[in-house]
């Protein structure tokens, strides 16, 4: 665009010359600001001379440090940090690292080990092992002698057994007391026929093949749980519902209040202090 506007200057000043008309008068209106590129190096080129001579004729002035009253480093530091030293910082305050770092320090080195510092025995007492051997035994006849009479297992396995042969069922014998019998001098007593005997079954135990349990099996209801529940609703209840629902509640603090856990677990007879006293005095009197 310059180069066609230099191009149509210089038309003009040909025109000019050969129509005669002065050069003080523009045909148009020019940029008088408009420079070449050679133009403002030149430009250039004086400014930097005018600045040396400037610097020149007012000498050069040392450096000079000085420290303000309200001077704070890290203040200083913060202002000093970059963009991306304060998005790494909000990063790791963040967290999105921390799992990578986690396993960098879990992860093992194969070439730091832990070094333990043994001391080898130099010298060995000859009779060493005797004395080992001879206190283990020692030790072994105390613990035979503390529960010698302790034999726990043998009790309840002859306790067991006991149980078996009370719940056997037993065989039942059809032969009349004294038919058949015969008395006298020179008579001999016969066997009595088995047909008369009826066997009984052998049932299986459910605590047959368990070691350590023992099960009841001939205890009736009343016999075992029946000796612990009621017969007939206590005062002041008229429904079994009600009772049930009185001995599913539970008693623990963290259902109750303190003192309604009190009134809940209250024994049926307080005896005082003062009062077992009054009668040990009473007695003696």
């Amino acid at each position: 665009m310059r180069a066609k506007k230099r191009q149509e200057a210089a038309a003009l000043k040909s025109i000019s010359a050969n129509t005669g008309t002065s050069r003080e008068e523009n045909l148009f209106d020019a940029d008088e600001t408009w420079q070449t590129d050679e133009d403002k190096k030149e430009r250039k080129k004086k400014k930097k001379v005018l600045k040396e001579k400037e610097k020149a004729r007012k000498g050069t002035v040392g450096k000079v440090s000085y420290v303000a009253k309200d001077y704070n480093p890290k203040l200083e530091a913060q202002k000093a940090e970059t963009f991306e030293d304060k998005v790494e910082k909000a990063v790791q305050a963040a967290g999105v690292h921390a799992a990578e770092e986690r396993q960098k320090e879990i992860e093992l080195d194969p070439s730091k080990f832990l070094e333990l510092n043994t001391n080898d025995l130099t010298q060995v007492s000859s009779d060493f092992v005797e004395k080992m051997d001879q206190f283990d035994e020692e030790a072994s006849k105390v613990i035979n002698e503390a529960f010698k009479d302790d034999d726990v297992i043998a009790d309840f396995e002859a306790q067991k057994e006991g149980v078996k042969e009370k719940e056997r069922v037993k065989d039942i014998d059809l032969n009349l007391a004294g038919w058949g019998s015969w008395v006298g001098p020179g008579m001999t007593e016969k066997k009595r026929r088995r047909n008369f005997v009826v066997k009984a079954k052998e049932k299986k135990r459910k605590d047959g093949e368990r070691n350590g349990l023992i099960i009841a099996e001939s205890m009736t209801a009343k016999e075992g749980i029946g000796k612990i529940q009621p017969r007939s609703l206590p005062f002041p209840y008229s429904r079994v519902e009600d009772y049930e629902a009185v001995l599913k509640q539970p008693l623990g603090l963290e259902w109750n209040m303190e003192k309604m856990r009190d009134e809940l677990c209250k024994p049926a007879v307080v005896v005082e202090v003062y009062f077992k006293l009054y009668l040990q005095n009473t007695k003696s009197n």
